[in-house]
């Protein structure tokens, strides 16, 4: 039981150290700020060269791997890129849309410094769309697919130990009591389980011992009764036959007196 609370604890310590070191893995508002502003400058300056830029695939070639999930919205055609595994909720995609269809002339400050950190695309001067990312910030939004599957990795490698290093020894503990156990029944009296351990079955292993021994002993006393029985029994067969063929001496004698006492067979002796 205490080593399977060790590696149960174990366990959580690690998932929980891994929980902090993925929120500190976030990245401060400081550098998704730089982030934002470099991709808007990027896209102005693709957009001014090439007004039908594909602005989904550019993205997609230029970041391969952003440093957060992005959020792009063109104001002239109204597309709308998404890319990373985060996406913001449909209500703000729309209020962003309605936004650029009024043709305004600079982004709001609470879109300059608010959660998305959207950074402005300027092409001629002209404000043409914005530039954005989305951050979690739901424990679930946090956590994602590889939270749990790293979750349920650590599960499983948790439980193999568990069952390496605290089931695979009872087994073997088990596997030897029992064949003590067998030995024993097959008359092997001083067949011995391991009694190592302070647990429940080192208990059940010393009890099996201690019956052991006293089956073994009461096995050598009945041998010894039996022994001594054997000699008596010898002892009185031999202290038996001394009288026993005294008497049957003083019967063949006595037989052999009533034969001379009749005098035809004492001529019939004679001759």
């Amino acid at each position: 039981m205490l080593t399977f609370c060790v590696c149960l604890g174990a366990v959580l310590v690690v998932q929980m150290a891994a929980v902090v070191l993925w929120l500190y893995s976030t990245p401060d508002p400081a550098r998704l700020h730089a982030f934002t502003d470099a991709v808007a400058a990027d896209l102005g300056d693709a957009l001014a060269i090439n007004p039908r830029l594909d602005v989904d695939a550019y993205v997609r070639r230029r970041y391969s791997n952003p440093l957060a999930s992005l959020y792009i919205v063109i104001a002239e055609t109204e597309q709308v890129v998404l890319f990373g595994p985060l996406q913001p909720p449909p209500a703000s995609i729309t209020g962003a849309l309605e936004f650029y269809r009024q043709r305004p002339a600079r982004l709001p400050e609470s879109w300059l410094t608010g959660p998305y950190q959207v950074a402005p695309i300027l092409v001629s001067g002209q404000l043409a769309g914005g530039v954005g990312v989305v951050v979690p910030v739901t424990w679930k939004q946090l956590a994602g697919w590889k939270m749990a599957a790293f979750s349920g990795t650590l599960l499983l490698v948790g439980t193999g130990l568990a069952a390496f290093f605290i089931f695979g020894p009872m087994r073997q503990r088990l596997d030897d009591l029992d064949r003590a156990a067998r030995r024993f029944g097959t008359g092997d009296f001083r067949a011995r389980a391991v009694e190592n351990g302070g647990d429940e079955l080192a208990s059940l292993a010393r009890t099996f011992n201690r019956m052991a021994i006293d089956l073994e002993t009461r096995d050598e006393q009945l041998k010894a009764a039996d022994r001594t029985r054997r000699l008596l029994l010898a002892d009185v067969s031999h202290e038996l036959m001394t009288p026993l063929t005294a008497i049957r001496a003083y019967r063949e004698v006595l037989a052999m007196s009533d034969l001379m006492r009749d005098p035809e067979a004492a001529r019939r002796h004679r001759r």
